[in-house]
């Protein structure tokens, strides 16, 4: 034991590369299969980045080792994606190296350019006599270009593909190129435009995909409409047939229907809900179902659509089923990324996670496995691990500032408040007409736990923008919390005022006869924000109304939520209200909300006796009658129940 010590505290151990030099050539050939490859590459593999990050690893001295097995992580991750190691002494030639091998296809092109350039300046080119003998040189590296094109297109690199299919119809243009390959290239940057305009809908906040209330789901809505209009295939006037032929004729023609899958439930969820806050006053909005109807024919794959049918239906049993006999290595890496959303939305997120991992291990390196996954992790609560991805899914698209700030946010929920802030700063960076970014990072600014992070006066300039940019409750709130840290009263009691008007413009919109029915931790936040407004004001009496308010809502939904409850305790401090049977009371709940819940319960018997015919049995019709009315009468910050209850409606009509 005490060699053993020795040897491991003295003795430095070989490179893994060295090592395998020195192997027998049986366990080199035994290594070798188990890695699928050849014993000679696998040496040749191993020399080089991965020699470095072992030895790192083996440091005798533990600070030069990695700080943490997130570190060892992204530095693997780097080594995958091509990126510098940090284990390795950073020379130009190795940078070089790596960032050749980064951008090998875009080198590759303007190497081509070049030299088809320099051949025509040198005389190959306009000093010919024979124009054909011009073109057939021009066209031989068109479609090489071609190609390569397309095949970044099978490797779904949508934007590489497109960047070298602009460079192609630009060569062919400066050389007037035959028709017939001009109107293939701009076929092919058509096809990849579409797929880029509807991978950023997607990626544009998941959030209000995923979730979200109604009306923040419409404008996702109209964008795939638009999309797919301004492409030349109005999905929506035409029959389910036609719009399946005209995108079976396409080559992205899967990458259509995973749209279609993502739209329908956009709709679904979107007018749907509606549907229920307008107090079923019209008539339930079907056309999700058209949009189903198309991809169903253009990508009639029998998995697929058993998934459609069962993710539409909200079939939890159905949905885990499928999830489980799941074909991974035969499915598209967006399909199961729809399987995980579909889980997720029903509650399985620890079955999304463990899905998606399996698939990460399938699809190596795919976006969008990792974009899902890290945003599940999140969801729930996961924000170390979501942080992981979000770095990786950063390797892959470095200049993406949606996930940029998604990683503020992470960052923000595991407390890390100064990375979470330059991280803010980047993504505003990168899109400086991102409302959301703006708006998220001036109420950091303006509320965060650590009062030496604050600052009130960029906190106003980043609030003002966000709401230059979006009109919403979330800007003005959070440029009423400016204000109120900036000692401005009355600009803050006006801009909270604008936040709380704006909720209750979008509770009516949602079909809500009293916002208060509509209230959540956004309109709470707001509220205390009011009661510590107006009491600076010395409005004392209205101040408490808003406090109280607020202190009720927590009682009974989020009496645990920690953002909460440290307005709460700043509020209770300066309002000077102490723990006593008043304060008590306001923890419990209200006489009035007691009432308005009996009202509620006593609505489920007239809704059973008005479902309830001569065809139907009352016991089947009474049961679903309630509890839909239950579902649908219950407090609506339990968003998922106004959907389910919409379910238990149609079943008691259709039956």
């Amino acid at each position: 034991f005490d060699e053993l010590r020795r040897i491991i505290r003295e003795e430095e151990p070989p490179r893994p590369s060295a090592r395998l030099s020195t192997l027998q050539a049986d366990a080199l050939s035994t290594v070798a299969e188990h890695r699928r490859t050849e014993p000679k590459k696998l040496s040749q593999l191993v020399r080089g980045d991965l020699d470095w990050i072992v030895m790192k690893c083996l440091e005798k001295d533990r600070t030069r080792r990695y700080d943490s097995t997130g570190a060892f992580a992204a530095e693997v991750q780097r080594y995958l994606t091509d990126q510098p190691i940090e284990a390795r002494p950073p020379s130009a030639a190795y940078r070089f190296r790596k960032f050749a091998r980064r951008n090998k296809v875009a080198l590759t092109m303007a190497g081509l350019v070049l030299l088809i350039f320099a051949a025509l300046a040198g005389g190959i080119g306009w000093n010919v006599r024979d124009r054909a003998a011009r073109l057939a040189i021009i066209e031989a590296e068109a479609n090489r270009a071609l190609k390569e094109a397309q095949r970044l297109q099978k490797e779904s690199r949508w934007s590489e593909a497109l960047t070298i299919a602009h460079q192609i119809q630009a060569l062919l243009e400066s050389g007037a190129g035959a028709e017939p390959l001009q109107q293939q290239v701009r076929e092919l940057i058509k096809d990849l435009t579409m797929v880029v305009s509807l991978e950023e809908i997607r990626l544009w906040d998941p959030t209000k995909i995923a979730g979200g209330s109604g009306p923040s789901r419409a404008p996702i809505d109209a964008k795939y409409a638009n999309a797919f209009r301004e492409y030349g295939i109005d999905v929506e006037s035409l029959e389910p047939v036609e719009a399946a032929r005209q995108i079976r004729a396409k080559s992205i023609r899967l990458e259509l229907a995973v749209a279609l899958d993502i739209w329908a439930r956009v709709r679904q969820r979107t007018y749907s809900e509606v549907w229920l806050g307008k107090r079923i006053t019209r008539k339930e909005d079907t056309s999700w179902k058209h949009l189903v109807a198309v991809a169903r024919a253009a990508d009639p794959d029998e998995w697929k659509n058993q998934f459609r049918v069962a993710w539409s239906e909200d079939d939890k049993n159905a949905l885990n089923s499928l999830a489980a006999s799941a074909p991974l290595n035969d499915l598209q890496p967006r399909t199961i990324v729809l399987l995980a959303l579909a889980l997720r939305e029903i509650g399985s997120s620890e079955q999304a996670i463990a899905l998606l991992q399996k698939a990460l291990r399938l699809h190596h390196g795919d976006y969008w496995i990792i974009q899902e996954l890290a945003w599940t992790l999140y969801y729930v609560g996961r924000s170390e691990e979501a942080i992981r991805f979000y770095t990786a899914s950063l390797s892959l698209r470095p200049d993406d500032p949606i996930t940029r700030c998604s990683v503020a946010e992470a960052l923000e929920q595991k407390g890390d408040l100064d990375e979470a802030i330059v991280n803010y700063r980047e993504s505003i960076r990168l899109k400086p007409d991102y409302a959301d970014a703006h708006g998220r990072f001036a109420w950091l600014l303006a509320t965060c736990s650590d009062v030496k992070l604050r600052d009130p006066t960029e906190a106003i300039a980043l609030a003002k923008k966000a709401v230059a940019l979006a009109s919403e409750s979330q800007n003005w709130k959070a440029l009423g919390a400016a204000y109120y840290r900036a000692g401005d009263w009355k600009a803050a009691l006006e801009a909270l005022r604008k936040s709380w008007e704006l909720f209750t413009v979008e509770a009516k919109e949602f079909g809500y006869a009293r916002p208060s029915e509509h209230f959540s931790v956004e309109s709470c936040h707001t509220f205390l924000f009011l009661a510590m407004a107006h009491w600076q004001l010395g409005n004392k009496e209205e101040a408490r109304k808003y406090y109280d308010r607020a202190v009720e809502w927590m009682a009974e939904n989020s009496p645990n939520h920690p953002e909460l409850r440290r307005f709460r305790d700043e509020a209770r401090e300066l309002l000077a209200i102490h723990d006593d049977a008043k304060s008590k009371k306001d923890r419990s709940p209200s006489r009035a909300l007691k009432a308005s819940n009996k009202r509620w319960a006593g609505e489920c018997q007239p809704l059973s006796r008005t479902l309830t015919g001569p065809a139907s049995p009352r016991r089947l019709v009474c049961a679903p009658g309630a509890m839909a009315c239950s579902l649908y009468r219950r407090p609506p910050w339990k968003t998922g129940d106004w959907y389910h209850a919409a379910h238990l409606l149609v079943w008691i009509v259709e039956n």
